[in-house]
């Protein structure tokens, strides 16, 4: 009868537990801020992008820094983006 040995001494086993008891906690706690995070960052990127061109054509206000808001509303649509990849990046399983 054959016994299976429970402890292997295989460092790229070790590193992959590893990295499974870092990774899986995180993508849990990532995914459950998931909507959280979409409805704040969407919601904000939208609302800016709207008040930005509601300043810069429909009103007389002349000092109103109509580049920087929308380099902000980009900023949140690229922080949603890195924040999917981070997810995907996360939740790949690699054998």
């Amino acid at each position: 009868m054959d016994t299976v040995e429970l402890y292997d001494n295989d460092p790229r086993r070790i590193f992959r537990t590893l990295w499974d008891l870092v990774r899986l906690p995180l993508l849990a706690i990532l995914t459950l801020l998931e909507g959280i995070v979409c409805s704040v960052l969407g919601g904000a990127a939208f609302l800016i992008f709207w008040i930005a061109i509601f300043f810069r054509y429909a009103t007389a206000v002349t000092h109103f820094h109509f580049w920087p808001m929308m380099a902000l509303s980009g900023g949140c649509v690229l922080a949603l983006i890195l924040y999917y990849a981070l997810m995907a990046a996360l939740s790949e399983q690699k054998s």
